[in-house]
């Protein structure tokens, strides 16, 4: 502790290209933990309960294969930054609230969707289609899917056509 107290007091002393570099290397190194110190595992959304693998992968994957499917390059590594792990968490949510209970693989083609319809309201919009762009733009699934299925997600069809659409592709692979 006594360390840090004399670095502190050194801080006065130092010049503008020193600021900046120690600004850089206190960024380096909170980089490798989260706010508040906590490691980044504990920010981003926690496993499934049936450790299939984290919700924020699983976006990710959804995201990075629908714009894959579009020609699109994307990152095929690294997670996005924090601000966009919390807006997918949010999304997760959301869809949790409104169908709750989805297996996996449910959940996955339902995220298909809901991004392909994201998608479409970027482009109607001019708006260039990238990894963060969709990222950015994830607070308006909502909208999106309200827009793709008008009033299939307050009466509950959605989950009736995802799961649905999930029962013929079991029976149609067996």
């Amino acid at each position: 502790m006594t360390n840090f107290k004399t670095m502190l007091d050194l801080v006065p002393s130092l010049n503008l290209v020193q600021l900046r570099e120690l600004k850089g290397r206190v960024g380096a190194l909170l980089s490798l933990n989260g706010e508040g110190g906590k490691p980044k595992e504990s920010i981003h959304p926690a496993p499934r309960s049936n450790g299939s693998g984290s919700d924020l992968q699983l976006a990710l994957d959804v995201i990075r294969d629908e714009l894959k499917g579009l020609g699109i390059p994307t990152r095929t590594y690294g997670t996005p930054k924090l601000s966009y792990c919390s807006k997918i968490e949010e999304t997760w949510k959301f869809l949790d609230e409104k169908i709750p209970d989805l297996q996996r693989i449910e959940r996955r083609a339902l995220f298909h969707t809901c991004i392909r319809c994201l998608i479409r309201i970027l482009k109607k919009q001019g708006l260039p289609i990238t990894e963060t762009m969709v990222l950015k733009h994830l607070y308006r699934l909502p909208q999106a899917l309200d827009d793709g299925f008008p009033g299939y997600l307050e009466s509950g069809m959605l989950e009736k056509v995802v799961r649905r659409d999930m029962r013929v592709q079991e029976r149609t692979s067996v």
